[in-house]
């Protein structure tokens, strides 16, 4: 746990009208929030993120889906910084940054 205390809780929603325009996703069913709360070294923050989605308002199943999606995140920029140094990277002109990432992707798969 490294010193870290961390509690992550998913709140699920079907009440769709609380969007703003929520017509202009189509087959939207649902909205989720996570609340994570970390304690490191005594210091309490807590976060919030929302997400939308198709699948119905079932907060463990969202939670899996959400956790899931950043979890092949996370492995994919592992990959791209072993490989690459992409951490390193200091192209940022026009479209350098975009045109490398692309390069990489390429030769990763």
């Amino acid at each position: 746990d490294h010193g870290r205390l961390e509690i992550r809780r998913c709140h699920a929603f079907d009440a769709l009208q609380c969007l703003p325009r929520p017509e202009q996703w189509q087959d939207l069913k649902s909205f989720a929030v996570i609340e994570s709360t970390r304690q490191v070294k005594g210091l309490q923050t807590t976060e919030y993120r929302c997400y939308i989605s198709s699948l119905p308002a079932d907060a463990q199943r969202l939670a899996h889906a959400i956790r899931a999606h950043w979890s092949v995140e996370n492995q994919l920029h592992w990959c791209m910084d072993v490989a690459f140094a992409d951490d390193q990277m200091r192209a940022r002109t026009q479209y350098a940054a975009h045109n490398l990432a692309v390069l990489k992707q390429l030769v990763l798969n």
